[in-house]
């Protein structure tokens, strides 16, 4: 949108031109992507009236004029599957501390971000992880019984710990698109939300 809208004063941006604007992504068949964009367009001009610029949001008349996204809801990976998943992830080529990572994602069916971001201090009697509301997107925290196997992987995880003041667990330089990449090479295509709903499915059953 930059092209069009980039060198144009906020206050000339009216609803005419975002749509005729967004109207060119959707004509591609990239109504996520518009989807996206709208949410960036009513962010910029919210800032843009608590500053004084402009007195009204035409990004908030926009509801109604495109077609909505179709909804895809991912496979998700039968718990019939999960030892195979857990022995392909065995031999998939990977570092100790990318391995780890993935096992602990699964164990704890926990998002990437809360796996990245964990610290020894978030465990407690070496067999609960207390996870903190704001990596959860929650207003409350989160406690996390851990089974044998994910006490395992936290004492193989002590082999890379450098710091024993409550830092991170190091699971070295792990990504989110590293994770999905990883799950990817052991031959299936589908994405690690997938199998952390498979995940969650079992401990449900458990």
């Amino acid at each position: 949108m930059l092209p069009v809208l980039g060198k144009l004063p906020i206050a000339g941006i009216g609803a005419p031109l975002l749509i005729e604007t967004l109207r060119s992504v959707e004509r591609r068949g990239a109504q996520e992507v518009v989807a996206k964009l709208r949410v960036a367009l009513r962010g910029i001009f919210g800032y843009a009236i608590n500053v004084g610029q402009i007195t009204a949001d035409p990004a908030t008349t926009l509801r109604g004029a495109f077609v909505p996204a179709p909804v895809v809801h991912r496979a998700t990976i039968p718990l019939r599957d999960l030892p195979q998943l857990f022995r392909a992830l065995a031999k998939v080529p990977a570092e100790l501390n990318t391995k780890l990572a993935l096992y602990w994602l699964m164990l704890t069916a926990c998002r990437t971000a809360e796996m990245r971001f964990a610290t020894w201090s978030e465990i407690e009697h070496d067999n609960l992880w207390r996870v903190p509301a704001a990596p959860m997107k929650m207003t409350r925290e989160h406690v996390v019984p851990l089974s044998k196997q994910a006490v395992h992987v936290l004492k193989r995880a002590t082999e890379l710990r450098t710091s024993h003041d409550g830092s991170a667990l190091r699971y070295g330089s792990v990504s989110c698109a590293c994770a999905r990449r990883r799950l990817r090479a052991f031959g299936r295509s589908q994405q690690y939300r997938s199998a952390r709903s498979g995940a969650k499915g079992a401990q449900r059953i458990c």
